[in-house]
């Protein structure tokens, strides 16, 4: 578990960094209300104090320039500590390189769903798809697929997918498991020879 270490680390550390950034804003926000500080403009005449009064401007509008570089940059900086807060210290920038661990949903809203609530508590190796619809997922490094409730009118998907990955992967295919499958639909197929069709493509696959 020390991916999972690793997160809490980097959640410990982002939430304190996190509290500096937020400081320093505030006192740059602060520190740039200076409402007492009003402009009347030049009174006629008074050439004398004009060179100075440019050198004071120019020098106050640079460092104007300066404090808003580095306020944008703390909040920059707030931005990414607030998604790896949210992502419970995981890098949402880390791409896995390893064999994969793939689970496929029955539809993308699903899949979607677990990207979101699960991802942060799951090892980086596992990556989440679909069936059906068009699979724009590299898995080429897949070593272990689980099919998540595949029903009877995702049982062609299933098929192509394993067909696929066996063909890209052979001996690198570990495993391919199938929770609750519910791929032979009885009120159209029923247990005759298109519904042992379907099974036995899936499992010769």
């Amino acid at each position: 578990m020390e991916w999972k270490q690793n997160g809490v680390m980097k959640l410990i550390q982002a939430k304190t960094e996190l509290t500096e950034v937020r400081e320093k804003l505030q006192q740059m926000g602060s520190n740039g209300d200076d409402d007492d500080d009003v402009d009347f403009g030049e009174y006629p005449g008074d050439a004398a104090s004009t060179p100075t009064t440019a050198a004071a401007d120019e020098t106050e509008a640079k460092d104007d320039d300066t404090a808003s570089e580095e306020a944008n940059r703390l909040s920059a900086r707030e931005a990414e500590l607030l998604q790896l807060v949210a992502n419970d210290g995981a890098d949402p920038s880390f791409r896995w390189t390893g064999p994969t661990l793939r689970i496929y949903f029955p539809d993308e809203g699903s899949a979607a769903l677990a990207r979101r609530d699960w991802q942060s508590q799951v090892p980086p190796c596992v990556e989440f798809a679909s069936c059906g619809g068009v699979q724009v997922s590299d898995n080429s490094g897949d070593a272990i697929i689980v099919f998540y409730c595949p029903r009877a009118s995702e049982a062609e998907f299933v098929e192509e997918i394993l067909y696929d990955i066996e063909a890209k992967r052979g001996e690198g295919l570990k495993m391919s498991v199938m929770v609750n499958p519910l791929l032979v639909d009885m009120g159209v197929t029923g247990f005759g020879m298109a519904g042992g069709g379907v099974g036995g493509g899936v499992i010769d696959g």
